[in-house]
């Protein structure tokens, strides 16, 4: 898990953002579409 590992807020936010990046630039499509909902909901 992402934030297992991580205490500090800001190192498991920075370790979430770096999984982020790799699964969004794995060009999976369902998670694209999921990924696009959130950001959309959170703006």
């Amino acid at each position: 898990m992402i934030f297992n590992k991580n205490t500090i807020k800001d190192a498991a936010r920075l370790s979430l953002a770096r999984w982020y990046n790799q699964v969004a630039e794995s060009e999976f499509k369902s998670f694209n579409t999921i990924a696009a909902t959130v950001l959309r909901t959170l703006r």
